[in-house]
């Protein structure tokens, strides 16, 4: 069974083994996902547990895996980026240049591996200068936009996932290009 797929599409195929009824576990990656249930038994939630963070795939119908699905195969073959990751990115970054990332802006995940980096982060950013400009790129295969970022003295390929309801950011990173 590939359930690294259904809560992160574009990852590759990995098995799982049944660890007990509610858990599952990975032999490629450290990885255990498992299921969580409401007072009635019924599942609610897949968990996938990983480097020390947990993400949560709450149960929807097939209807609706199928159309999400279907809206993440349409952005990658129109390329079309997801609504708010640019200003996202570009809110990020000046948080960033002024030396305070907006946590407040994102998922408490990504929050804390932010805060965790922030130092080697930080000095990336204050070696690359001042933003000169963001472009959009592509949709990746697993729906993040990818964006090329120029600094005075640097780039980077930089990724931000889609935006939640609520506005937050849970996927967010960077590659320097060399």
């Amino acid at each position: 069974m590939n359930l690294m797929a259904l809560i992160l599409p574009g990852q590759q195929n990995v098995a799982v083994y049944p660890e007990s009824q509610t858990k599952f576990f990975a032999t490629v990656v450290a990885a255990q996902i498992s299921f969580d249930s409401d007072v009635s038994g019924h599942t609610i939630q897949l968990v996938l547990h990983q480097n020390g963070f947990e993400q949560v795939a709450p149960r929807m119908s097939a209807d609706e895996a199928l159309r999400l699905e279907a809206t993440l195969a349409s952005r990658v073959s129109s390329n079309t980026p997801s609504p708010g990751t640019e200003a996202s990115l570009r809110r990020y970054i000046d948080s960033l240049e002024k030396g305070s990332p907006n946590y407040e802006k994102m998922a408490p995940g990504l929050a804390q591996t932010v805060h965790q980096q922030l130092p080697g982060i930080l000095q990336y950013i204050r070696q690359c200068g001042s933003l000169k400009s963001i472009t959009f790129e592509r949709v990746g295969p697993n729906g993040t936009d990818e964006y090329d970022v120029v600094f005075e003295h640097g780039r980077a390929d930089w990724f931000v996932g889609p935006l939640a309801p609520d506005g937050k950011v849970s996927e967010r990173g960077f590659q320097p290009r060399t």
